[in-house]
């Protein structure tokens, strides 16, 4: 299933190609109001610690920094046999991910923005926060039908300077 997920991965990466601006590829994050593009598929919050910290990876790179996907997978696959990022566990079935080659931190311990999750309405398990160079936030993870083989972060909540 992992290799299936990263040659589509990859294959996805290739429609976004190499021509755009190098500038742009730096100051254009995903905006948290820009709504999704509608794929059919009912896409529903899941418990982001139930999930396959692989998927997570890649779901947050996806949204957070996708020109940084194709590096990521090219790296995945000249290290096959070992994790390209240190996850570390908590107490509560939480996490901690980090991808240093990214400057990516994905994290399960919300608990400094847990008003401003409220005030979004999101579900409290399936939120992480996120931070990579140029962008942080509060993520959410959805699956179709709660299939968690497939995976999607949305990034809800904007964090500038954290």
């Amino acid at each position: 299933m992992g290799q299936a997920l990263l040659r589509k991965c990859m294959a996805d990466e290739a429609v976004l190609g190499d021509d755009r601006d190098v500038h742009s590829r730096f100051t254009q994050m995903p905006d948290a109001e820009t709504p999704r593009k509608d794929d059919g598929l009912n896409w529903i919050p899941v418990d982001v610690r139930k999930c396959d910290a692989e998927l997570v990876v890649l779901a947050v790179l996806k949204e957070f920094a996708p020109t940084s996907l194709r590096r990521y997978l090219q790296r995945r696959q000249q290290l096959p046999s070992s994790m390209c990022y240190e996850y570390d566990s908590y107490d509560d079935g939480g996490f901690k991910i980090t991808v240093q080659s990214h400057a990516l931190t994905i994290d399960t311990a919300v608990d400094k923005w847990r008003v401003r999750i409220a005030e979004k309405g999101l579900p409290e398990l399936s939120v992480a926060f996120v931070r990579v160079i140029g962008a942080s936030g509060i993520a959410t993870f959805e699956a179709p039908d709660d299939d968690r083989s497939k995976l999607r972060c949305v990034n809800a909540v904007k964090l500038p300077g954290e």
